[in-house]
């Protein structure tokens, strides 16, 4: 990654705490995803292996002997051009070894990526809002402005605050918002799905 998706800036870290993967992070805005590295591992040290398959097929590869890959393993090399070469037995135990690691990694990886998607969604920031302090005060506030009474029903004891717009969330006037009971702002909130 050389520039930010988010920012468009070009102030990116690359972290190898990871084996296998590259993490990006962008030094302005926070923003990091992940990519395949182009080196195995950190220690990439290839030599190249055969490979004797049970059908009698003779097969040669590079193989890490860091940590076990094997960057052709669907397309072998040449026995003529690379015979000569040839360093060791190809450890199908190392190779399957690392991509165990190689996925363990990406799975972890991806459930960071996933909270962090999650922790920077709209959402979630929204949901993060209705726990604040000032979201509670702002509620206090509506609900002694109209005494505590339903502006719905206006029977019952309001419990909650509905927001009858949302372009000032985060901001809102208190002519934005109303005192509603349970009930009637469940039926507010039909009514809105219904007609978006």
């Amino acid at each position: 990654m050389q520039e930010c998706p988010k920012c468009n800036s070009k102030s990116i870290v690359v972290e190898r705490n990871y084996n296998h993967w590259n993490v990006y992070e962008c030094a302005n805005c926070k923003y990091w995803t992940y990519s395949n590295s182009d080196d195995c591992c950190k220690e990439r040290n290839e030599i190249i292996t055969i490979d004797h398959k049970p059908s009698g097929i003779i097969a040669l590869y590079y193989q890490c002997i860091s940590c076990g890959s094997s960057p052709n393993r669907n397309k072998p090399l040449s026995i003529k051009k690379f015979g000569e070469k040839i360093r060791s037995e190809f450890s199908n135990s190392r190779f399957l070894e690392f991509k165990e690691k190689k996925e363990f990694e990406r799975q972890k990886l991806s459930e960071q990526k996933s909270e962090y998607n999650n922790r920077n969604s709209k959402q979630y920031k929204y949901y993060e809002y209705l726990t604040s302090h000032k979201w509670k005060e702002l509620r206090e506030k509506v609900k002694l402005r109209d005494n505590f009474l339903c502006q719905e029903c206006k029977s019952e004891k309001a419990e909650e605050v509905h927001h009858l717009t949302y372009e000032n969330i985060f901001n809102e006037k208190l002519s934005d918002l109303i005192s509603v009971c349970s009930d009637c702002h469940k039926k507010l909130h039909k009514i809105e799905r219904k007609t978006v």
